[in-house]
């Protein structure tokens, strides 16, 4: 019964008129019997031990939560810092911004995967696949800044450059060029052939292997698979 005392007094979760009473209670036989004193300490005192015990995990708890929140702001800041150092580049190209080795002119440092090109917009696209920023980067950009950056894949769609880049093709949609570039087998995926050119999308789950699903037979001879607005072959 004393236990139970001492624990209804120091349980903060009990009803507060409640622990009242159990306290008037423990001080009245306290008064009238001396001897249950230092019982009663005890107890009191092994019950705060395990407060302490309990506060002292609670704040490491805390402080972890405090770090794994610091540490989750960093990484965004630096997801947010990188996205918007890719627009500003993707910008700059098409307005005529030189290119000065892994930099442009501005002094923005731009991964430009290596490629023929002959106009800006494909020098866009290269970039594109050089950062890799795939239609999963798209979809997440509001339409008015990715605008200009879908212009610029419009306009290499129907002419796409010969240069054999996977990655460069699977970006512009066109996958009957990235398909006649593979040197693999049927049963490989594309995802697989992007990896092998060293220019991965991170979107390229969206052109894996269900692609091939009912076109097993373009790669045979006498079938190919040609892009309706393809202006190289007019």
């Amino acid at each position: 019964m004393l236990k139970m005392l001492v624990d209804h007094v120091t349980n903060t979760t009990d009803n507060g008129r409640k622990a009242d009473f159990d306290l008037d209670i423990l001080v009245t036989l306290v008064c009238e019997e001396q001897e249950y004193i230092m019982t009663v300490l005890s107890m009191m005192r092994g019950v705060a031990e395990l407060s302490n015990i309990d506060r002292a995990a609670l704040w490491h708890q805390s402080c972890a939560s405090e770090d794994e929140i610091i540490r989750v702001r960093e990484e965004s800041k630096t997801e947010i810092s990188n996205m918007a150092r890719k627009i500003v580049c993707f910008y700059s190209i098409p307005s005529g911004t030189d290119l000065l080795g892994k930099k442009l002119s501005s002094d923005i440092y731009c991964n430009i995967t290596t490629g023929s090109h002959s106009s800006k917009e494909e020098l866009t696209v290269l970039a594109m696949v050089g950062e890799r920023f795939g239609l999963q980067q798209f979809d997440s950009l509001p339409s008015g800044v990715s605008s200009p950056f879908r212009h610029a894949l419009d306009k290499c769609r129907d002419s796409s450059p010969n240069n054999g880049l996977v990655a460069a093709y699977v970006l512009l949609g066109r996958q009957d060029l990235a398909m006649s570039t593979l040197t693999l087998t049927i049963s490989s995926t594309i995802s697989d052939a992007i990896g092998l050119e060293g220019a991965k999308l991170e979107d390229a789950d969206s052109v894996d292997g269900s692609l091939l699903y009912g076109m097993e037979n373009i790669f045979n001879s006498s079938t190919q698979l040609h892009y309706g607005h393809d202006l190289r072959i007019e």
